[in-house]
This record gives structure tokens, C-alpha cells and sequence, in this order.
């Protein structure tokens, strides 16, 4: 009983996968800049500019941490690498700290002061934006209840309005981007990483 085993394609294949390696990272590089551009504007339009802020996304004040969002992609030794985020040669710390908290969340306490001066309606502007720091206003108080969080109020002619709302600390909750948008590409991607390899070694 005699059995053969043969391989009569592996010297094509061989020279297939030796060809096509340089054509292979070529396509690779172009797939990982068009999805990373796909995420960076699912990202930009749907998480970080929504009309308004919900429990998923945020609405734009300034637009600038909408902004600061990109991607790069970088030749590596068996490819190329993607990378979506913050990219900290483009985002100063102050910017990458405030994606970091609406990416992960955090719990924020007073550094300096005894409380956090959050503002309300009257310190807005209309984007949502405090329009300064409690002590830029003229003409404010302090107003204290029994039991409630203290308010920083404003004289306004015979009015007062509240300003600031005092507090401990305040947890900001999570509202993802990354994953989210690697989700909405993530078939797409493999199907084209699929293609580039098949098109490059065919033989």
C-alpha cells in the first residue's frame, strides 16, 4: 500500500508570498487609512457632535475636542499599525485629559479649592460654555441651605440669579468613542484585510 502526498504548487506559493509581501503592506497601509478615516468621522459626527449630550455622547461647545481627534498610520516590521485616538504629537495634556474622562469617565475633586463651582443656565453661554470662573462675575454671594449644596448667586438690579452650584466632587460617566466606531467598521476592515492578502499572493 503506497500513499502520496504531493504539494505541486508550493514553488509558486513561495514565490507568491516573496512577490507579493512589498504589494501586500502597500495594501494593508491603504485599508488601515481608509477605515481609520471612516472612525475618526463616526467619532467626530455621532460621539463627540451630537445635537445634544447624552448618555452615549456629547453635544459640541467648542468644537475644539472634536477636533483634536485623528489617526495615523505607521509602517511596522510585519505591516503597518493604525492607530485612532488623541494623537499626542497633535493634543496638548489639558486636551488629552478631558478626551480621557469622556472616554473612561472619571471622579473629579477640587485641587486648591473646598468645592467645585459647577456653573448653571445663567453662567452659560448659549453653547454651553461657563462664560468665566466664579470670581470673574461682579455682584455675587454666597446663598447656604440646610441640607442642599451651596449656591454662588448674582445681583441683577432687584433680581438674583444662581451662578454655581458648590459641590464635593462630581463623577463624570463614561461615554465611549473608540470602541464604538471599531465596532461600526470592524467587519468591513476584516473583509478588506482578507482581500489585500488574497489579491497580493494570488498565484
Amino acid at each position: 500500500m503506497r500513499f502520496e502526498i504531493a504539494t505541486p504548487n508550493v514553488g509558486k506559493a513561495a514565490v507568491a508570498f516573496r512577490n507579493g509581501a512589498k504589494t501586500l503592506r502597500q495594501a494593508q497601509g491603504r485599508t488601515a487609512v481608509k477605515h481609520g478615516a471612516k472612525m475618526i468621522s463616526i467619532i467626530r459626527r455621532e460621539s463627540r457632535g451630537a445635537p445634544e449630550t447624552t448618555a452615549t455622547a456629547t453635544r459640541t461647545r467648542t468644537g475644539h475636542l472634536r477636533n483634536q481627534v485623528n489617526f495615523q498610520v505607521t509602517p511596522t516590521g510585519d505591516g503597518v499599525s493604525l492607530e485612532v485616538g488623541w494623537i499626542k504629537s497633535r493634543a496638548d495634556s489639558k486636551t488629552l485629559v478631558y478626551a480621557a474622562t469622556h472616554e473612561y469617565g472619571a471622579h473629579i475633586k477640587p485641587k486648591r479649592a473646598r468645592a467645585l463651582a459647577i456653573p448653571l443656565e445663567a453662567a452659560l453661554t448659549p453653547n454651553g460654555v461657563a462664560r468665566g470662573l466664579p470670581r470673574d462675575f461682579t455682584d455675587t454671594f454666597i446663598l447656604r441651605g440646610h441640607g442642599k449644596h451651596p449656591l454662588i448667586m448674582q445681583k441683577r438690579g432687584k433680581s438674583v440669579v444662581p451662578l454655581f452650584v458648590l459641590v464635593p466632587s462630581v463623577r463624570i460617566k463614561a461615554r465611549p468613542s473608540l470602541v464604538p466606531a471599531f465596532l461600526r467598521v470592524r467587519e468591513d476592515l476584516k473583509s478588506d484585510l482578507a482581500a489585500n492578502f488574497q489579491q497580493s499572493v494570488a498565484f
